[in-house]
């Protein structure tokens, strides 16, 4: 690539990273590797670790955290009336958080692309809801 060429970016959105030892948290973070081996501008959107159940943490994988790329952490918010509901999963509960962050994302700075890799169904209709307000395939 020369120095003439803009990097493409992308938005890569998945469920967990390290210290989430997840398999999802291991394919996004292969694939963000690759995406910037390969000449993309990549910075990743995540839900924080506290939507994470605690099998799935381990302090120890932190060395896995990729640290040259940018991470976007969506936050709790108030999900009482979800827990009501008796809609405990983080794919639920993290719906909300991670559409606001990744609007927030959004609005700062120009993607070409959105990735979705993540088993969370979920969190593929956010990319349609993206799509619609960004213009952002």
């Amino acid at each position: 690539m020369t120095s003439t060429m803009k990097k493409k970016r992308v938005l890569l959105v998945t469920n967990a990273l390290p210290p989430a030892m997840t398999a999802d948290s291991q394919r996004a973070r292969m694939l963000a590797y690759t995406l910037a081996e390969t000449g993309w501008d990549v910075e990743l959107l995540v839900p924080d670790m506290a939507f994470q159940i605690p099998i799935y943490r381990d302090a120890q994988a932190n060395a896995l955290r990729p640290e040259e790329i940018k991470v976007h952490e969506a936050a709790p918010g108030n999900d009482r009336l979800l827990r009501a509901m008796g809609m405990k999963s983080m794919a639920w509960r993290a719906l909300w958080p991670m559409y606001r962050k990744g609007c927030e994302v959004l609005r700062q700075k120009q993607f070409d692309l959105i990735y979705i890799t993540t088993a969370q169904f979920n969190f593929f209709c956010l990319g349609r809801l993206w799509n619609k307000k960004f213009c952002v395939p």
